[in-house]
């Protein structure tokens, strides 16, 4: 009798198995995270914010992505997340490789300096990300492509960072 109500009083957990969506985007946070941490020490600190805002909103994506039943919206998170870090990983590689005494200054045909640059297009990304987390918010999943598409576009950059002797090694 003893033992009947110990099990009705027993709580259900129930395990799920993560899902392929799941472990994909585990991949690419802890990716993220190794360029963010990589990139710290070489970043003004409002580039670190920006760093920062941008990990905030990979991990509400990430919970979305947990919650979602919806291949569609999983497609769509995955991808997003794909186009992040195929633009970002090499952006702030470039930007690292940049010697110090050149982040500040004006270089070749730019007329900002690679930090004003870098910093910008974490501002974008920002901006595009809040726009994203809304529409992941709303669970409208037209809203969630348009805003993917428009990253992607804006993330079509020119060999961002590169020097001229960079440029010219790939096209030998």
């Amino acid at each position: 009798m003893l033992k009947n109500q110990e099990d009705e009083n027993k709580i259900d957990v129930i395990h799920q198995q993560p899902t392929a969506y799941f472990l994909q985007y585990q991949q690419l946070i802890s990716n993220y995270q190794h360029l963010q941490s990589k990139s710290l020490r070489h970043l003004s600190q409002n580039a670190q914010n920006k760093l920062t805002k941008i990990e905030e909103i990979m991990q509400f994506m990430n919970e979305k992505l947990q919650q979602s039943q919806d291949e569609s919206f999983q497609n769509e998170i995955m991808d997003i997340q794909r186009t992040l870090n195929a633009y970002l990983s090499p952006a702030l590689q470039h930007f690292i490789d940049i010697p110090e005494f050149l982040r500040n200054r004006k270089v070749l045909d730019q007329q900002q300096t690679p930090n004003q640059i870098i910093e910008q297009q974490l501002q974008m990304i920002v901006n595009e990300f809040e726009n994203i987390a809304e529409s992941i918010y709303l669970n409208d999943l037209n809203q969630l492509v348009d805003h993917g598409q428009f990253l992607k576009y804006k993330l079509q950059q020119p060999d961002l960072f590169k020097t001229q002797q960079d440029i010219s090694d790939h096209s030998a």
